[in-house]
């Protein structure tokens, strides 16, 4: 069984991880012209995911690419 410290060093790797992906989903988005792009550190108050990346665009053509 992992010790609490381990465990901790364990979850921040994923953390840092996922980070990084949530990045990319974000410089993604930007790159097809979304808007108001923000991530969301949701790690602490959910299992379901580390990170939200939220966007809006301005038309529905830039929605679907």
């Amino acid at each position: 069984m992992a010790t609490n410290t381990a465990k901790k060093r364990l979850e921040d790797s994923n953390t840092d991880e996922t980070k990084q992906i949530a990045r990319l989903a974000a410089r993604a988005a930007d790159d097809k012209k979304a808007t108001d792009v923000v991530i969301f550190d949701v790690h602490e108050l959910t299992s379901l995911a580390d990170f939200f990346v939220i966007a809006s665009a301005p038309s529905d053509r830039q929605v679907q690419a």
